[in-house]
């Protein structure tokens, strides 16, 4: 019984932070949030850069930069509310 109430409160939670976090995307620039929605889906450094025609380290260069808009948005009041 404690092991489902846990179970489902991390669940809960998982789906908060995904919510959260697809949120703080949509106010990034279309090119961050591509960038970014790649390496999230699993994809290297070297996947992305082939899939969008670009150098590896460009790619890890803007990915870089895409994390810190990203946490600035994640930190911002805007990023709270859905």
């Amino acid at each position: 019984m404690l092991a489902e109430m846990a179970t489902a409160e991390e669940t809960s939670t998982g789906r908060d932070a995904a919510r959260r976090l697809s949120h703080a995307l949509s106010f990034l620039p279309p090119g961050q949030r591509i960038l970014l929605e790649m390496q999230l889906s699993g994809l290297t450094f070297r996947e992305i850069a082939v899939a969008l025609r670009m150098n590896v380290s460009t790619v890890q260069v803007r990915v870089s930069r895409a994390l810190k808009a990203l946490k600035k948005v994640l930190e911002s009041p805007a990023a709270d509310s859905p």
